[in-house]
């Protein structure tokens, strides 16, 4: 299967998924709906990070790899992801404008920037998070910046968390 066909696939599923998300919206409010979407995601990622690392012997992950899975991940439903940064603390990547089957999904239902962000706060960000906090309990997933003009995409970073960031 090309690369075009699993982002096409992805972008389907997400589409589906956005309007059964904006459904459940209209009947139980937008606040509940992303309290769902969150606790659902961060399940997700829970379980997802700790079977990546039962195979991979249960060691932590470093920064870099920890980059990489996610990475790979991004790839696998068909998005792009594009490093700008490693160091031993902190890897720094970039989804491109184009690249991303959540985005794409959104805006094929004529949602509109800030909506699409804040669903991507609610699912994305929380099921990688919490895949990363099973690979290495010291780190974090974070968004940087939604539709960056700069970098033409969405930057993410994972980075060490400081001590109030680990209670």
């Amino acid at each position: 299967m090309s690369e075009k066909d699993v982002f096409s696939g992805a972008t389907v599923a997400y589409t589906a998924y956005f309007a059964y998300v904006k459904t459940l919206m209209n009947e139980i409010g937008k606040e509940k709906t992303l309290a769902y979407m969150t606790q659902s995601d961060t399940a997700r990622g829970t379980k997802a990070g700790a079977e990546i690392k039962a195979e991979a012997g249960g060691k932590d992950f470093s920064v870099k790899e920890t980059m990489e899975t996610i990475v790979n991940m991004a790839t696998g439903i068909g998005g792009i992801d594009t490093v700008l940064e490693v160091t031993d603390d902190r890897a720094k990547t970039v989804t491109e404008f184009g690249k991303c089957p959540v985005y794409e999904a959104g805006k094929a239902l004529g949602m509109e920037d800030e909506e699409i962000e804040t669903l991507c706060r609610a699912s994305s960000l929380p099921f990688l998070d919490s895949v990363v906090k099973q690979l290495n309990p010291n780190l974090c997933y974070t968004v940087t910046a939604f539709r960056s003009e700069e970098y033409k995409g969405c930057v993410e970073e994972i980075v060490h968390r400081t001590d109030t960031e680990k209670q």
